[in-house]
């Protein structure tokens, strides 16, 4: 186990007091639990981002841009660009107004 000291501005400590009075708990054990947790909810979302990438790249329907492509557009503005690819199907914003309209 590591000890780290923090220095907060005035207002920070008393919020943080505060909500750890409210909680029932140390304002040490307050602060060791909400970056307990945000550290656990980043590695979360990293996995499920990275999952999803990989199922996106894995159905063939999305396309990482590499960074050769991307320095080649930056570098090069008259470099020759390829035409959009047609996909048959609803355009993905009126799939998203449709969802919206459900989750309301």
């Amino acid at each position: 186990m590591h000890e780290v000291t923090l220095a907060l501005p005035d207002e920070v400590y008393t919020e943080l007091q505060a909500r750890a009075a409210r909680a029932g708990m140390s304002l040490e054990l307050l602060i060791v639990t909400q970056l307990t947790a945000e550290t656990t909810a980043a590695e979360k979302n990293a996995l499920e981002q990275r999952l999803v990438q990989e199922a996106l790249d894995a159905s063939g329907l999305l396309q990482s841009v590499s960074a050769d492509l991307i320095a080649s557009y930056v570098l090069e503005p008259a470099a020759p660009r390829r035409s959009p690819v047609q996909v048959p199907g609803k355009p993905l914003s009126a799939v998203i107004i449709e969802q919206r309209g459900v989750l309301r």
